[in-house]
């Protein structure tokens, strides 16, 4: 307004820049009165263009300095197989196309939760799958190993709310720092989870409210099913990444020794506590799970409730031979001696793809010493029996059905068995009511056993 800072007058008082006779105001480096610099940016011009970028470095205007970028760039290392993944970062060309191309050469495909891909010899995809979303995980299978490369990825908001249906749901985990379970998850969820699937690892909260299993930490990069009994909006608890606190788990979860592969279909069977001969096993012993005599999964006891892993068919050919719905599994433990038991327990379930069993406390049992027929139940039945035997070593075996005039009218089974105890079961809903034999021959010995159909 005019006024000269420092000049003399109200009876000698000096006038501040607003004025006033005797003021404290005076004028900033951009020349505002009481101004207080507020014109200058970051970099000290007087109503400069420079500021403050995410990174806190003073760019723009006068600088000479580009504004950071919180964009990532992503490097997944990758096993020949199926890999369950997600991305806690996605760019803005989010197409398979654009998001697999660093593996181009090993891929077969990308599946989804209801949707999937396959990559076509001439370079295309095709499938219902065309997109990668950040609340989703993902299977990719590859034919040989390779690392999956994403280029200029935006970060996922931590708190990134995921709309979760009642059952199976494959999500992300939207951080690239890893985080136990029992922190990541609220305990106002704890009603509606039933535990968590990871590749080859799972999670499942007891009453106490503690979480057991292999999977102990969910990680940036890798896909989860989350198992749940009702729909709800869930957010993992990432409120401040730096307070995030990790868990090193012990558990060898496969075991290098034992042969198996990872498949996309998988259950696994918890387990309290494995007795032997009225003694808890060491720790190291390890618990091995068979379909009929083929390897489907392994765990290494720990000393407390372990998940054992049981792999099913996904109709790859890696993967022929293990469980499909419906089929039982049978328990081996292999001690710190190399000594092998059979193992039984009260609650065994059938296998069934992407669920959680508690088989409670498994214990060994004794081999018989010659085949044997131990119970065909329920007997009389309609119009299904299940006939258990035993056998004293491994040998081939027949399993066959007569009637009461002594001729053959089915073969159950015939194949090789291991020793120990086998479950057939006979469907006789083809067969009028009567009476029939059941026959096991083994080493040219045989066993028999009446069974009563009743419709």
């Amino acid at each position: 307004d005019g006024i000269d800072q420092g000049a003399c007058d109200c009876d000698g008082n000096v006038l501040d820049c607003a004025g006033e006779c005797g003021g404290s105001l005076i004028f900033d480096d951009c020349g505002i009165c009481d101004g207080n610099n507020a014109g200058q940016d970051c970099n000290g011009d007087c109503f400069g263009d420079a500021y403050l970028d995410d990174c806190g470095e003073c760019v723009g205007g006068s600088t000479g300095f580009d504004e950071c970028s919180s964009n990532v760039d992503i490097s997944m290392e990758l096993h020949e197989g199926a890999n369950l993944i997600s991305f806690y970062a996605v760019p803005e060309d989010n197409s398979l196309d654009n998001m697999m191309s660093s593996l181009d050469d090993v891929m077969i495909g990308v599946i989804g939760e209801g949707l999937a891909a396959n990559l076509l010899p001439n370079g295309n995809w095709v499938g219902s799958l065309t997109e990668i979303s950040e609340t989703s995980g993902y299977w990719v299978k590859i034919d040989g190993p390779g690392v999956l490369s994403v280029s200029d990825a935006i970060p996922s908001d931590p708190s990134l709310v995921y709309d979760l249906h009642a059952g199976a749901n494959l999500i992300s985990y939207p951080s690239n720092i890893p985080m136990s379970v029992s922190d990541a998850v609220s305990d106002e969820y704890h009603d509606y989870i039933n535990g968590f699937i990871g590749e080859g690892e799972a999670a499942s909260l007891l009453p106490n409210g503690n979480w057991v299993g292999s999977l102990t930490e969910f990680q940036g990069n890798k896909g989860y099913w989350f198992k749940v009994s009702e729909g709800f909006d869930f957010n993992f608890d990432i409120s401040d990444e730096d307070l995030v606190r990790t868990v090193n788990s012990n558990v060898r979860k496969s075991p290098q020794e034992m042969g198996y592969v990872q498949s996309m279909n998988q259950a696994f069977y918890f387990i309290e506590d494995v007795i032997v001969d009225g003694v808890s096993i060491d720790s190291g012993s390890l618990i091995l799970a068979y379909n009929e005599d083929v390897l489907v999964g392994a765990r290494q006891w720990t000393g407390e409730y372990i998940d054992v892993p049981a792999m099913g068919y996904d109709n790859s050919i890696e993967t022929a031979g293990y469980l499909e719905s419906g089929d039982n599994i049978r328990f081996e433990l292999l001690d710190l001696d190399g000594n092998r038991h059979i193992l039984a327990g009260e609650s065994i379930p059938s296998w069934d793809n992407n669920q959680i069993f508690h088989s409670g406390v498994l214990t060994n049992i004794n081999i018989p010493n010659h085949v044997s027929i131990v119970s065909a139940y329920p007997n009389p039945f309609n119009p299904a029996t299940n006939i258990e035997f035993g056998l004293s070593r491994d040998s081939d075996v027949n399993v066959s059905i007569y009637d009461i005039n002594g001729r053959l009218i089915e073969v159950l089974v015939e194949g090789y068995f291991f020793g120990g105890f086998h479950n057939v079961n006979w469907d006789a809903s083809g067969y009028p009511s009567g009476i029939y034999f059941a026959k096991i021959i083994s080493d040219n010995k045989s066993v028999n056993q009446k069974l009563v159909l009743m419709k």
